[in-house]
């Protein structure tokens, strides 16, 4: 009892933060629905962003590969295609407010790593970074949470306990930009300068 007490609080002091309703934009492909980076494939959650920047496969992986973000790097079709995992990382929180009063840094962020799966795709003037099989690992034990063990960040990404899988007001106004802020500063390609 005092496990699902406990489980319960935290559970509904992630969704809390925030009484704004989030904003979900149909498309016109099958299953999808599109909340602004983060978008939901047929039931999965995933992290999708089309950079429209000219770059060259060769110096984008030259890029991917310096920055020691990415384990598994493999490069496919045609030279088109990087896939990779994100190796286990603390979230970065560094330019969010931090206070006891004034947090808006939900509490989850500072007991997790972050890893996932990625698959970028290069084609004439833009690339496009899908970040998909996101999973949360818990660094520390706390709460109901044994250090190692994983979690799928939909467990945040949707409102405890909602039956129509409702987007969580916490996530899309404080989660997601600090997501949206680790992703796009890994994967905006920046030109490599030389030693010299």
């Amino acid at each position: 009892m005092k496990t699902l007490t406990t489980i319960t609080l935290f559970l509904l002091s992630i969704n809390s933060y925030s009484q704004r309703s989030a904003s979900k934009v149909q498309t016109n492909e099958p299953n999808v629905t599109y909340v602004s980076n983060f978008v939901v494939v047929d039931g999965n959650l995933v992290w999708r962003k089309v950079f429209d920047e000219e770059i060259q496969i060769n110096d984008y992986l030259k890029f991917v590969k310096l920055s020691s973000y990415l384990d598994y790097i493999d490069l496919f079709e045609n030279d088109s295609l990087i896939i990779g995992k994100i190796k286990e990382r603390k979230i970065d929180t560094k330019d969010f407010k931090r206070g006891l009063f004034d947090s808006e840094i939900p509490p989850y962020m500072n007991i997790f790593l972050l890893t996932g799966d990625v698959k970028i795709e290069i084609k004439s003037n833009k690339y496009r970074v899908t970040i998909f099989n996101i999973v949360l690992i818990s660094d520390k034990t706390i709460a109901f949470w044994q250090k190692g063990e994983h979690e799928k960040l939909d467990t945040f990404y949707y409102k405890a306990f909602s039956k129509n899988k409702n987007v969580s007001d916490s996530f899309k106004q404080l989660s997601e930009p600090i997501f949206d802020k680790n992703f796009i500063d890994k994967f905006q390609y920046k030109k490599i300068k030389a030693d010299f």
